[in-house]
């Protein structure tokens, strides 16, 4: 069970979202563009691309980004004893990883933490906050192009007939208002994602190719992608041009005006061990799919999952020990206090005994 410090009144934190919901009527239109072959056309919100590349990355056994490979060959001919001194700590928390003491993307948070690079958050971004628990990572998602996401649609071709089909990414266009918008390509996404190893192979899994074979009585699933369409158009038509007929997917956009109050409880973090006074400390916060490095030790949580469990996973650095702690499971509702304190074990102790359940109170 998590260890946790005396209880005290808890501290909230209010903060008052205002912004524009967007929703494009149908979700999704579904036409038979010649007898037995199908097409339903959904336009996704990024969140689903950036669940099914990170799903995907993950099938592949892709656990760290590309950031942290890019420092790692810059640092593997380094004699600076900092860096040295960080590559030993990447390998301790790879043999963590290999342990299950720490989730892979856990361990890798630590580590962009380390470089400076770190995906800092304190748990109460706004617009993190829709379907936080089913939030994935943006880490391998190629529609997320100069930090901003391109215009996305899910197409679903359903082939029920007993004939080859041959379809391209030609065969589509987009109009927003008088604007005529035509699918990206993979050349650009290969041009514009140079040295991003994963997001290149899932442009290859995901996008509509130039040109693409459907056999008989097969469904397969593709992605066109565009640059971001003008929302302050109130139609959008997506059009498929297919033996010399022009089919129509039309779709209206409405915004509606959304004022949100989100309240927080404010948890102070204190990392726990027999060590001397740690010169560096780190805190990684996991909750579902989310994960994010803390800059302080206050965390807030959204009290409306005060039944949703959180985990909290530390590192401690000195100049002779290297010292890691979690508590894992945690809730709001367990009636916490103002301060949790993680049990902390050092490195050398969790490699003799690797098995054992490193989530209990800290012994005194």
């Amino acid at each position: 069970m998590p260890f946790y410090g005396c209880v005290k009144k808890p501290i909230f934190k209010t903060v008052v979202q205002e912004y524009q919901k967007i929703d494009f009527i149908p979700q999704k239109v579904e036409k038979e563009v010649s007898p037995n072959f199908k097409i339903s056309i959904s336009p996704i919100d990024h969140r689903e691309t950036d669940r099914e590349t990170f799903l995907a990355a993950q099938r592949d056994g892709i656990y760290e980004n590309e950031t942290i490979k890019s420092w790692k060959n810059k640092a593997s001919g380094s004699t600076d004893k900092t860096t040295s001194k960080i590559l030993n700590i990447f390998t301790e928390i790879d043999r963590l990883i290999s342990w299950k003491f720490l989730p892979p993307d856990v361990g890798y948070e630590f580590k962009l933490q380390m470089i400076n690079n770190g995906n800092y958050a304190n748990g109460s971004e706004v617009e993190t906050l829709m379907d936080s628990l089913g939030v994935y990572p943006d880490l391998y998602n190629p529609f997320l192009v100069n930090q901003r996401y391109l215009s996305v649609f899910k197409v679903v071709f359903s082939n029920e007939t007993d004939n080859v089909i041959n379809v391209s990414s030609n065969n589509f266009q987009i109009i927003s208002g008088s604007e005529l918008l035509n699918p990206l390509k993979t050349e650009y996404f290969e041009k514009t994602l140079v040295g991003i190893s994963e997001k290149i192979k899932n442009i290859y899994r995901m996008n509509m190719p130039d040109n693409m074979t459907i056999v008989p009585h097969q469904s397969i699933i593709k992605y066109l992608a565009v640059p971001s369409i003008n929302l302050e158009n109130d139609k959008l038509i997506l059009k498929m041009i297919f033996d010399n007929m022009v089919v129509d997917f039309d779709y209206s956009i409405t915004k509606t005006p959304i004022k949100k109050t989100y309240n927080f409880q404010e948890l102070k973090i204190q990392l726990q061990s027999f060590q001397n006074p740690p010169t560096t400390e780190y805190i990684v916060i996991k909750q579902g799919n989310r994960t994010f490095s803390l800059r302080n030790k206050t965390l807030y949580i959204l009290s409306d999952l005060n039944n949703e469990p959180f985990s909290i996973y530390g590192a401690s650095f000195d100049s002779w020990s290297r010292i890691y702690g979690k508590s894992l499971r945690i809730k709001l509702s367990d009636g916490l206090g103002q301060t949790i304190k993680i049990p902390m074990w050092e490195f050398n102790k969790i490699e003799e005994s690797p098995d054992l359940d490193y989530d209990l109170p800290l012994k005194k």
